[in-house]
């Protein structure tokens, strides 16, 4: 009897795998796609306008400053003013995301999620601005 040799036995010939595409009401347009991020929208804008009239002013906490002060308030405000940026930045990014996502009711969950999102990582830097700037 032949010894059995994995090299003398090809594999099986397999159907190849075809992928269905499942479809339902959840693959739907979703014909209110454009609500989450419009309120998102209307939300930052104010929020951001906010943010950055507060920083404006906070500048003029420091006008009888000494010398040494100043130069602690002002390196302390230029690093809360940049992170600040990059947090503003991300909260941009997140409503240009929810903005973007195809307007299919699967979605819905993750697009309301962004435009809710992106206000609330802007709010946030309102306590880290106060925590990093050296205040006189």
């Amino acid at each position: 009897m032949p010894a059995h040799h994995p090299a003398h036995h090809p594999a099986p010939a397999t159907a190849p795998a075809t992928v269905r595409r499942v479809t339902g009401p959840h693959d739907w347009p979703d014909p209110h796609a454009w609500v989450a991020p419009l309120i998102g929208t209307l939300v930052l804008l104010p929020v951001t306008a906010v943010l950055a009239g507060m920083a404006l002013l906070a500048q003029l906490t420091c006008t009888t400053c000494d010398a040494a002060e100043f130069a602690r308030f002002e390196e302390s405000y230029t690093l809360a003013v940049v992170l600040c940026g990059a947090v503003l930045a991300g909260a941009g990014a997140l409503l240009v995301w929810s903005w973007v996502l195809p307007g299919r009711r699967l979605l819905r969950g993750r697009r309301i999620g962004l435009a809710i999102g992106a206000p609330v990582l802007a709010a946030t830097c309102y306590p880290l601005f106060t925590a990093l700037v050296d205040w006189p």
